[in-house]
């Protein structure tokens, strides 16, 4: 946390306030290769009567991914004292289980324990043209429960907001757009909301951040899985939450992470701890459980343990080059950083502007495509409000903080003149979102100036007006009726305002094949903890059951086309 403080001309006051929040992950933003100790706790309760069959309960484990590695393993399950030994099973994703199979009734402990190296390599590696078809691994490709990227409504915000055919462009630039658009919200928690009602709310948490990134991905036809597993927040008290993000697949260079709810494309940081893949958050399981109608399983998963191992900082990938700044109150102000690629390859960089909170400052993220050897500057429009006297002003620090880098550099705020009269809109994002036969342009426009002004919006036959106050940002959606599949030709104008796009409608593309749902007898990830299990629909009662009713259906069948002849 950053914080300044007023002082005179006579003194110099610089202030910074450091959290006691583990000290040696304080910026997750900054972690490379990492060791951690991570240890899985569950419970529950096997009851009713096993009629001497056996219950299967499969715990998600640990596996070895490109950017992780297993030094040592250990699963174990206890049921009224008695231990018993694992077996390990792969799901159709690769996904590792531990299988225990269970023949009493009775209260159970289960628990999983790893050492475990993470850590992603930070470059984003060779460039893909999208001009050219991905033709690995199509089933990431296909839309899913809440992924719905056949949808036209997705399509036409894919095609229009991500033109790029570079895929270390389109990647980095979703991941920015969600990032932005979308705001952290806890009451989006446990369920998950789909990718087409997450565009409508613009909320939710990391399952939301991750499938509205990967529907942009899919629909640009960029295989997409999620990863579940753990990460390290800062902003949370437990510091140590389940979590979601994303692989997209580059065919040169194989699995890029990324992660829109944090801001981090083409690596992410070492706190990244994954537990599976999957094509759909619905699809993870922390448990599956498999028995007889008449021995009901419960299961809960409690939240996980970490421990640090070790921690080592990304090294010699970006460096970065900032001046001590002075500014004037009242005026806005080109906050300026010179960022290097030192990787020796492609690299997709992360960086983050930290200020005192009364620092007025557009989106504090950014993330960028660097070739190797490229150096490239970084602006942040910046504007700090407040009314100083002659003889005082403002000090403090600002950090630059991303792949590698934790830099801090002081600012002093001086004195400015009174804001100039006027008004200044900057669009910030444009999204076109078909609705039926409706296109709804979703607009969202800032005032950098301190009067209010007015942004007009042409498009077709239509013209309407928005009214945005001094310094404030407005969010406002136009509608366009009765719309075919065609371009549409879209200005918007205002002071210092001249944007002028094509909207090219894309229609929704029919299912290449039946979307894989998850196993009914099988629970979600709720991103916090697993869910009790109820009940289980397979059994070989159940099984019995069935046959005899088939059969019965079939003789029917049999009789009445008898009697038909």
């Amino acid at each position: 946390m950053l914080e300044w403080k007023k002082a005179t001309c006579l003194f110099f006051v610089l202030v910074f306030v450091q959290t006691c929040l583990a000290v040696e992950i304080e910026n997750s933003l900054t972690v490379g290769p990492a060791r951690f100790n991570v240890v899985i706790e569950g419970y529950g309760e096997i009851t009713g009567d096993l009629k001497g069959n056996e219950a299967k309960i499969e715990i998600l484990s640990f596996g070895e991914m490109e950017n992780q590695n297993i030094l040592s393993l250990n699963e174990s399950f206890v049921i009224n004292g008695k231990s018993i030994s694992p077996e390990k099973a792969s799901d159709e994703w690769g996904n590792n289980y531990a299988v225990f199979n269970v023949g009493e009734i009775g209260s159970f402990t289960y628990r999983v324990e790893t050492l475990i190296e993470t850590g992603t390599k930070p470059v984003g590696g060779q460039d893909f043209d999208l001009a050219n078809k991905i033709n690995e691994f199509p089933e990431y490709v296909l839309p899913s429960e809440n992924i719905q990227s056949n949808h036209e409504s997705i399509r036409t915000v894919a095609f229009n907001r991500f033109e790029s055919t570079s895929f270390l462009e389109t990647v980095a630039n979703v991941t920015q757009w969600t990032y932005d658009s979308l705001e952290y919200d806890l009451n989006f928690f446990p369920e998950t909301t789909s990718a087409l009602e997450t565009l409508q709310t613009k909320k939710g948490v990391c399952d939301e951040f991750a499938v509205l990134a990967a529907s942009m991905l899919r629909a640009k036809e960029i295989p997409t899985r999620i990863v579940t597993g753990l990460a390290y927040n800062p902003q949370n008290e437990i510091g140590w939450n389940n979590h979601a993000w994303l692989e997209a697949f580059n065919p040169r260079t194989g699995w890029i992470p990324l992660d829109p709810t944090f801001g981090e494309a083409g690596s992410i940081d070492g706190s990244h701890i994954a537990r599976g893949v999957f094509p759909d958050p619905k699809m993870s399981t922390g448990a599956k459980v498999t028995s007889l109608q008449t021995a009901p399983i419960s299961i809960e998963e409690k939240q996980a343990v970490v421990e640090i191992e070790s921690i080592q900082m990304f090294d010699n990938v970006f460096s970065v080059k900032a001046n001590k700044i002075v500014m004037p109150t009242n005026k806005w102000y080109d906050l300026k950083v010179d960022v290097k690629n030192e990787s020796g390859g492609v690299a997709i960089g992360w960086f983050s502007l930290i200020v005192p909170k009364d620092f007025l400052t557009g989106t504090k993220r950014k993330i960028l495509v660097f070739e190797a050897g490229e150096e490239k500057e970084l602006v942040w429009e910046s504007l700090v409000d407040t009314q100083l006297k002659e003889n005082e002003y403002l000090s403090g620090d600002y950090r630059i903080v991303g792949l590698g880098i934790d830099t801090r550099e002081e600012f002093e705020v001086v004195p400015g003149e009174t804001f100039e009269p006027g008004a200044r809109l900057k669009l910030l994002d444009v999204l076109p979102i078909v609705d039926g036969s409706n296109l709804l342009i979703e607009l969202t426009i800032e005032n950098m100036g301190p009067d209010k002004a007015d942004a007009i919006v042409e498009i077709e036959d239509l013209e309407q007006s928005l009214e945005i106050g001094g310094f404030q940002k407005v969010s406002a959606t136009v509608t366009v009726s009765n719309v075919e599949n065609t371009d549409y030709s879209l200005f918007v104008s205002g002071p210092g305002l001249n944007y002028e796009t094509t909207i090219t409608i894309q229609e929704g593309k029919p299912l290449e094949k039946p979307v894989v749902n998850q196993e009914e007898n099988s629970q979600p990830s709720q991103n916090i903890e697993l869910p009790a299990l109820p009940e289980q629909l397979f059994s070989l009662e159940a099984g019995i059951i069935a046959g005899i009713v088939i059969g019965i259906i079939v003789i029917l069948l049999l009789l009445k086309e008898l009697l038909l002849r």
